[in-house]
């Protein structure tokens, strides 16, 4: 029997007709986008399109890293070192503190965990650290750079279209707010300023917050000029805030939210104990331990300082200078805790 021959052009046709056909195939978006018309919902096509913007930037150029980098250490802060009481013994509290500021004429209440009651001296050596929270516009620059994921919440039960929510859109998700992460993305983005700008930068340490949010060591409740927290430092408890905005969410060294907006992650692995044994010149813990963090769970933990108004819509609780927070290294929320780099350096800049 003598078969047909196979010519070039079937089989051109062939393989365009497959070809169009998987053209054709609709994009996730494309799917996404036609369920929100379908369902009338312009609120939801909105967030699909201001997840494109962020999801389809291009990667940022090498002059836009170097502008990127000389900004960061424009914005560093340096912090004469020197000798500070860490920790406030409980007995203090009810004490007359030179730095604790009269807010409407009496002073704000704060709660503080036990873990921060145990004072001791720290020597600490001169460093940088920066006056603002890192921003999704340079976090996400960083991530573009260096090829990584850029991720919204956690979208557990896959109801939002790439986990992006309404409410991540309206409290959290804007170029000069503070960029959520967990402690191995914060690290990695100060070590890479650090490989950008030949400077040893990293998250400060758990002393460096602490000394350099009470103005070198002062005994203050909030490092705020105001002297508290509240519509002045935090416009609100529902979202953070633009990292420079806010004049009285700054301390008087110029460093901006380390009472309010984000929390932030510090070298430190978490020991309730360790500073019951450790050194006087720059302790830092690097020694994890496995310390309590949720329904009978023990597992290795960083320390991140600074509390914000999502976990404390109360005055003053999570967000003084003395309370210790902890949680595991991998823990990531788009509302939680967020990153502010130092330098190791005493040099000029």
């Amino acid at each position: 029997m003598q078969t047909m021959p196979f010519s070039k052009t079937k089989l051109l046709f062939i393989i365009s007709s497959l070809l169009l056909c998987a053209c054709q195939e609709p994009t996730e978006r494309e799917q996404a986008e036609k369920l929100a018309r379908k369902q009338g919902d312009d609120r939801q096509l909105m967030l699909i399109e201001e997840v494109h913007k962020i999801l389809d930037a291009p990667a940022p150029t090498q002059d836009q890293i170097d502008t990127l980098v000389k900004n960061a250490l424009s914005n560093m802060v340096r912090i004469e070192g020197g000798e500070f009481t860490m920790g406030v013994n409980p007995e203090r509290m009810g004490g007359d503190w030179d730095g604790w500021k009269p807010v409407d004429g009496r002073r704000q209440s704060a709660s503080i965990h036990e873990s921060a009651f145990f004072e001791h001296p720290v020597r600490l050596s001169t460093y940088y650290i920066s006056k603002f929270e890192t921003t999704y516009a340079e976090f996400d620059a960083f991530k573009k750079a260096t090829g990584r994921d850029i991720r919204f919440e956690e979208d557990l039960i896959g109801s939002r279209y790439k986990g992006y929510s309404g409410y991540v859109h309206d409290c959290c998700r804007a170029p000069n707010k503070p960029a959520a992460a967990d402690w191995y993305e914060a690290k990695d983005y100060c070590e890479w300023l650090g490989e950008q700008s030949g400077l040893p930068i990293t998250l400060p340490t758990e002393a460096q917050w602490e000394y350099a949010a009470r103005e070198r060591g002062k005994w203050l409740m909030f490092a705020t000029k105001w002297g508290g927290v509240g519509s002045l430092t935090n416009r609100t408890s529902k979202a953070t805030t633009e990292v420079d905005a806010l004049s009285h969410s700054m301390n008087d060294l110029g460093l901006y939210f380390m009472s309010g907006n984000l929390s932030e992650w510090v070298l430190d692995w978490y020991d309730p104990d360790y500073y019951q044994k450790s050194p006087l010149q720059d302790p830092v813990n690097e020694v994890p331990v496995q310390a309590y963090i949720r329904h009978g769970v023990y597992e290795h933990a960083k320390v991140h300082r600074g509390g914000h108004q999502f976990l404390d819509n109360s005055l003053g609780d999570s967000r003084n200078v003395f309370n210790r927070f902890y949680a595991e290294p991998e823990r990531y929320s788009f509302g939680s805790v967020g990153i502010r780099c130092a330098i190791n350096s005493e040099k000029a800049l």
